[in-house]
């Protein structure tokens, strides 16, 4: 199995494809990737589809307070930013991670009653649009301030990537490449997103990501090793012993001559 085909621009730009872990993964042949590659069959559990990310991973913009926003936090944003006559509320909707925006029922009999209609941020012009490709109307200012709270929402997400909140996986140069890989922030940060349902990007030397993922950050690895509690008091004590004697050793002295 080949290793990404990245172009030669973009491999100049970025250095590197490697991420911190510097792996390497033989192929059957005998031959090897790239150093840094990180190459896995399929998805798991833990990642998610690259429409999801923005509702997941934001870098706070206040970082001081927490460097990551929680939930409540997005959701909180998204609240405050999404305000119109013609509905009642705009808020996520956690089960189906999309944007949910309810409103007086028009069609029911009491004037109480409530509609909703839950739909991806960035389908916000389809959501609303009329027959004729146009905006409803009446539409125009609701539907660009969910494209402002989404393009927010994705440059959060976008630096999250380079804060090291989360990682990027996709399928390299072709959509049907049999494994996925681990692009590294700095070379994830050449490409333009071009659809975020299907989880597409390309960069401006033409190479492109498909099926693109985000993934927690691995934890690292911490190598306990027990000790007898005798030989690390003896141990402690050798530790005290040098550094003592070291001082006992040290001599000062000032000469005019040092001083210039």
């Amino acid at each position: 199995m080949p290793g990404p085909l990245l172009s030669e621009p973009t491999k100049r730009d970025a250095m590197t494809a490697a991420t911190k872990s510097e792996q390497m993964v033989a192929h059957p042949s005998g031959n090897k990737l790239e150093p840094g590659i990180v190459v896995m069959d399929r998805p798991d559990g833990s990642w998610a589809p690259l429409r999801f990310a923005p509702f997941r991973y934001q870098a706070n913009p206040h970082p001081l307070e927490n460097p990551r926003m929680s939930q409540s936090q997005i959701d909180g944003f998204v609240r405050a930013s999404v305000k119109d006559p013609g509905i009642i509320e705009c808020a996520i909707h956690w089960e189906t991670i999309c944007f949910s925006i309810s409103y007086l029922s028009r069609n029911g009999d009491d004037e109480d009653d409530i509609d909703f209609t839950h739909f991806m941020p960035c389908d916000a012009r389809r959501e609303f649009g009329s027959p004729n490709g146009d905006i409803r109307d009446g539409c125009e200012g609701l539907v660009n301030k969910i494209e402002s709270v989404w393009s927010e929402m994705a440059r959060r997400f976008l630096n999250a990537v380079m804060m090291g909140h989360c990682r990027i996986l996709a399928r390299c140069d072709r959509p049907q490449a049999l494994h996925f890989t681990e692009v590294a922030p700095d070379v994830f940060a050449l490409f333009q997103i071009t659809d975020w349902k299907s989880g597409s990007a390309e960069s401006a030397a033409g190479d492109r990501l498909y099926a693109i993922h985000v993934a927690p950050p691995l934890s690292s690895v911490r190598t306990l090793i027990k000790i007898d509690v005798n030989e690390a008091l003896t141990m402690l004590g050798k530790g005290q012993d040098r550094r003592a004697g070291a001082q006992r050793g040290k001599s000062w002295r000032f000469s005019p001559s040092s001083a210039l």
